[in-house]
């Protein structure tokens, strides 16, 4: 019973501790994408999904080349995952995509 309510209350706090580094993350004004050593993406802010005009279910837990990420950020996030560190001020292109209406599901999609 013990060992339940400890796992319990270590839950909970884990969930605090991910809040507040949300919103955090959300109050810079730089854009953040985060990945785990396996190179899967494991967070981005806010500000980085409106730029790049996805949701988390396009990126969060799958590689980044599999994702629909533009290529420079890519090889950006490529050199600092060998790096094992940041990059900042690399010079990235994103490419305005026009949003359509699939034909076969008549769900919205991003052409670039």
């Amino acid at each position: 019973q013990n060992m339940k309510k400890f796992e319990q209350l270590r839950t909970d706090r884990i969930s605090v501790e991910h809040r507040k580094f949300d919103t955090l993350a959300n109050m810079v004004k730089k854009n953040i994408m985060i990945s785990n050593a396996k190179g899967e993406l494991i967070y981005m802010n806010n500000p980085m999904y409106a730029l790049l005009e996805m949701q988390s279910d396009d990126v969060i837990n799958k590689v980044i080349t599999d994702t629909l990420i533009p290529d420079s950020i890519v090889e950006t996030f490529e050199i600092a995952i060998k790096r094992r560190s940041k990059i900042e001020n690399a010079e990235i292109t994103i490419p305005k995509r026009q949003k359509v209406i699939d034909p076969v599901t008549g769900e919205y999609i991003f052409e670039e």
